[in-house]
């Protein structure tokens, strides 16, 4: 089998390449970085996972049909949408560290290599299988300060992307509105830029929007956030979190009482 399951989302399945020799080449770099590194890789995989895609060009991109890359900084995570699968599903070939933003042309070679490898290989209805190295990194970060706040810069990011695409707004008018370079605006979403409350604030205003922010009890962890369903553009509460809510306007209504 050339590959197994290295997460599944609620919206994708992301399966990592095993070689001949049983090396699963994108694994094993993810658990090669650094611990900062580690966070913002496994961060921005999980929010595909869960989201299933991301918009944000940043953080994920066509290199070459059909090859995509994952992005954080310099880590560069090429990967492929593997066809007919009844759910949305990629798999991470392998990954490396560079300062330009293109991929090198033989780094593209060998993802195109290991894609149609697998394709070739892979039959249909075929059983994957599991692998313990994504949940183990999960566990390890769930409730580190770096990967919640990782988190939260990729959802407002999206965000961001989200609306510059529904409002017909290009990166370019987004700078002048700010008064700030192209290059700023791409340092922002792409995360090297520090992006401060006012900075967001400012952006935000600038696309006629306003700023929200909720915070929740400690047991509520970042997995089980409120989420937000796009077709109907609501916040969906966790039940339990609803049942606090009502617990407590009960509560009350008994001390008005």
């Amino acid at each position: 089998m050339p590959v197994e399951l290295y997460y599944s989302g609620s919206r994708a399945d992301i399966l990592v390449y095993v070689n001949q020799r049983g090396e699963a080449l994108a694994a094993e770099f993810i658990e090669g970085l650094s611990e900062s590194d580690q966070k913002k890789v496994i961060r921005l995989l999980k929010e595909f996972a869960e989201r299933g895609e991301i918009r944000n060009r940043e953080k994920f991109k066509l290199e070459q049909k059909p090859i995509y890359a994952f992005k954080s900084y310099q880590i560069r995570i090429p990967c492929f949408y593997l066809p007919d699968s009844p759910k949305r599903t990629v798999v991470l070939t392998h990954g490396l560290i560079k300062k330009a933003d293109k991929l090198p042309q033989r780094e593209l070679d060998k993802a195109m290599q290991i894609c149609n490898e697998v394709i070739q290989t892979l039959k249909k209805g075929d059983a994957l299988k599991p692998a313990d190295r994504f949940k183990k990194l999960l566990d390890k970060y769930r409730d580190d300060p770096e990967y919640v706040a990782e988190g939260l810069l990729i959802d407002i990011n999206e965000q961001i992307v989200e609306l510059l695409e529904s409002k017909k707004v290009t990166r370019s008018e987004l700078a002048q509105k700010l008064g700030v370079s192209n290059a700023y605006i791409t340092k922002l979403l792409n995360g090297n830029e520090n992006l401060t409350i006012k900075q967001l604030v400012r952006l935000v205003v600038a696309l006629g929007c306003s700023v929200d922010v909720a915070i929740v009890p400690k047991r509520f962890t970042v997995d089980r956030l409120p989420s937000y369903r796009r077709e109907r553009r609501e916040f969906i509460l966790p039940a339990e979190l609803v049942k606090t809510k009502a617990a407590s306007q009960t509560e009350k209504k008994k001390q008005k009482a």
